[in-house]
């Protein structure tokens, strides 16, 4: 690298002028006196592996690609230069809102086209997003960074990527129709950059295989973001709905709560409780009605009534022993009531599966 008026040139060749986008920069070609695109990448992809990957992408010449032009290191930064396309990324463009049939039908043709003439050189692209599709002034859509990445984007990823394997030519075909797709909807199908969910996916398929009327699930929703998990729980409300028996592993309480008939508790190995959730939680001391009042004299008349209840006087409340039933609650209200004492708000606590876990396996935990 070096500098010339403080702008950065690449291999004493390469002035790098404005960022176009992530890495990406318009540059100037000081030899040829042309404008180029140039990309540097993180030094973890490999400088031997980007000129060794160059060198078969120069060869590639096709309308619908960006065609690469050089590759090399500049102390310590590997960096590769492709033709410079006046557009934008069909990315940007979504932002927008999803483009119209017909104009996605062509696309789709020319970026096809394009992607079958890579193919038959045995290039796959390994990375087609609407980040690397780029569109001209009259929408042409140009392939842009074929042949670069070391990992797809997880959100365009084909299954058997996510299984680990390689990048081929059906993964760049699932690929694009995925970017079609989206530019048809305006949405991303599979949206997140977390490849743990699409794993997750993926194994709940196979295991479907066969259409088993028994199935073990363990820890299914581990590593996974909320909608993801959300989307699992439907999945498995599906199959239990459709006759299929489900045994599930999980270290959610929350998420055996919403999907088991019946939980076992397990302490180290060993099965100490087994029942429905309700059950489970009915066996639980520590429920509890909590009543908050405006000011102390009216924590304290009630407090009288309530014996059995446990006063805040900061807080302003009493917490009463409760199993949270209406009855309970009724008659509560209604001593209140008669005594003329009024409250400033109240709320119901009922052990959930926390309090079972902790109850039943940590017998010194307070919580």
């Amino acid at each position: 690298m070096a500098e010339e008026s403080g702008v950065r040139v690449l291999a004493g060749r390469y002035r790098l002028i404005t960022p176009l986008g992530s890495r990406v920069t318009r540059g100037w070609d000081l030899h040829l006196r042309r404008v180029v695109a140039v990309r540097v990448l993180p030094p973890p992809d490999g400088s031997d592996l980007v000129v060794e990957r160059a060198a078969r992408l120069a060869d590639l010449a096709h309308p619908g690609l960006v065609r690469v032009l050089d590759a090399g290191n500049s102390e310590g930064d590997p960096f590769l230069v492709a033709e410079f396309v006046a557009a934008t990324t069909l990315k940007v463009r979504l932002a927008d809102g999803p483009l119209p049939p017909e104009t996605v039908g062509q696309m789709g043709v020319l970026l096809a086209k394009a992607l079958a003439y890579a193919h038959s050189r045995e290039v796959p692209h390994r990375d087609i997003t609407p980040r690397n599709v780029l569109l001209g002034a009259g929408n042409e859509p140009y392939l842009a960074h074929i042949g670069i990445a070391e990992l797809p984007t997880p959100s365009y990823m084909a299954p058997e990527q996510v299984g680990g394997a390689e990048p081929s030519s059906a993964a760049d075909v699932y690929a694009l129709g995925l970017v079609l797709l989206e530019s048809l909807t305006g949405k991303v199908e599979y949206p997140g950059n977390d490849a743990v969910a699409m794993r997750r996916r993926l194994d709940l398929a196979m295991t479907l295989v066969g259409e088993p009327r028994v199935i073990f699930l363990d820890e299914p929703t581990t590593g996974l973001d909320p909608r993801s998990r959300h989307t699992m729980w439907q999945i498995v409300r599906q199959l239990v709905a459709g006759g299929v028996t489900v045994f599930l592993t999980t270290q959610y309480l929350d998420e055996a709560d919403e999907l088991a008939d019946r939980i076992a508790v397990l302490d180290h190995g060993t099965i100490v409780a087994v029942g429905t959730a309700e059950e489970l939680k009915r066996g639980i001391p520590g429920g509890h009605i909590q009543l908050r009042f405006a000011d102390l004299a009216g924590l304290a008349a009630a407090s009288q009534i309530l014996d059995n209840g446990k006063r805040d006087d900061e807080a302003l409340t009493l917490k009463v022993p409760s199993d949270g039933d209406v009855l309970t609650l009724r008659t509560l209200l209604d001593r209140l009531d008669h005594a003329h004492i009024a409250i400033d708000g109240l709320s119901v606590h009922t052990p959930d599966l926390d309090d079972v876990f902790f109850a039943l396996t940590d017998k010194e935990t307070v919580r």
